[in-house]
């Protein structure tokens, strides 16, 4: 949930989706832009980590993606540096890199440990010698891209639906091969998550009042967490 590419998504990834935690909130313009790093600038070393990020990532997190979390730039290098996901010379203290490490992502783990290492290397040698970083190419503006929503918050499916699950959750858990078999792509599916009545018991909300959801981005408000819970404790109700 909200938020490749926790984005928290490599130790999206070194906040974020396709969850990822970053250490401070990105500019707006940051999370907007839908850009990718051209990989034949880039070294050996830096190609083979975007090689794994484009595997691992960008569906949720890359330009076209939904921008699970609020990240849509999980190819683009120099973005990753500025919203620090990427620390170079620090993998260790690199969201994307320690999501990856820690099995958050991508959703459901599996990386190999050669791509782990990949991308090890690459963010503590290769970013910190100064690799190529070229300026990203604009993505055609036909590509879609995240828009706040119009739907004030609210205590009901509606408003959940329009400023939570479609913004956060979508991007890894919509209709197609959603993350873990979970998915939020309708009141019918978000359903299966909920416990009408007790916050405490549904999935949905012990997931974001944890923190472990969303992926790749900042964790949820206490009034997104609470519209959840009301809703949830008036019954769950398709309003």
């Amino acid at each position: 949930m909200r938020t490749y590419v926790q984005f928290t998504l490599v130790a999206a990834l070194i906040t974020a989706g396709c969850g990822l935690q970053k250490t401070e909130s990105p500019s707006t313009d940051a999370i907007s832009a839908s850009t990718s790093t051209d990989p034949t600038t880039l070294s050996p070393l830096g190609q083979q980590a975007y090689a794994v990020l484009q595997t691992n990532c960008a569906s949720c997190h890359g330009p076209g993606s939904p921008g699970s979390g609020g990240i849509n730039y999980i190819l683009d290098f120099n973005s990753l540096i500025s919203n620090g996901l990427a620390v170079p010379g620090n993998a260790a203290g690199s969201t994307i890199y320690a999501d990856m490490k820690n099995g958050v992502m991508p959703p459901g783990g599996g990386i190999s440990s050669t791509d782990l290492q990949t991308i090890f290397n690459w963010i503590q040698t290769d970013l910190k010698a100064g690799g190529p970083q070229p300026s990203p190419s604009p993505t055609p503006s036909s590509l879609p891209t995240s828009t706040p929503s119009s739907t004030p918050l609210a205590a009901t499916f509606t408003s959940i639906n329009a400023n939570i699950l479609t913004p956060y959750c979508i991007g890894c858990h919509g209709s197609k091969n959603p993350a873990s078999g979970v998915s939020y792509s309708s009141f019918t599916a978000t359903l299966k998550t909920v416990t009408a009545g007790s916050p405490s018991q549904s999935k949905l909300y012990s997931v974001c009042n944890n923190g472990s959801m969303p992926q790749g981005g900042p964790k949820l408000t206490t009034a997104e967490l609470q519209a959840i819970s009301t809703w949830i404790t008036n019954g769950a109700m398709n309003n």
